[in-house]
């Protein structure tokens, strides 16, 4: 049964925390090749205090479900080509996550 207001209560993906009140650092986070339930915003991303997400370099790509949307102006998307550049083996020195 649908909840009656669910995107009102729906969290959002991320934020821009300043770690130690420090604004400086410029967060990345890339969302991708995920199912996404419906219990995030539409607008998923958000700012902390006068620190805009627009500022961080949030974005998704090919994700898939509900939660999932296309580009526009509050759902970054990248090329694929630098897309290729974000995969978690690029960080995480060669390691690759798999299904169990």
């Amino acid at each position: 049964m649908p909840v009656k207001g669910r995107q009102a209560l729906a969290p959002h993906r991320g934020r821009p925390w300043p770690a130690g009140g420090d604004a400086s650092p410029n967060p990345r986070v890339t969302v991708r090749d995920t199912t996404l339930g419906e219990a995030v915003k539409a607008a998923p991303w958000t700012d902390v205090g006068d620190v805009p997400w627009k500022g961080a370099r949030f974005a998704e790509y090919r994700d898939s479900g509900p939660g999932a949307g296309p580009a526009g102006a509050n759902r970054p998307h990248p090329d694929p080509e630098r897309a290729a550049g974000q995969e978690a083996g690029d960080r995480l020195c060669g390691w690759r996550a798999t299904a169990s």
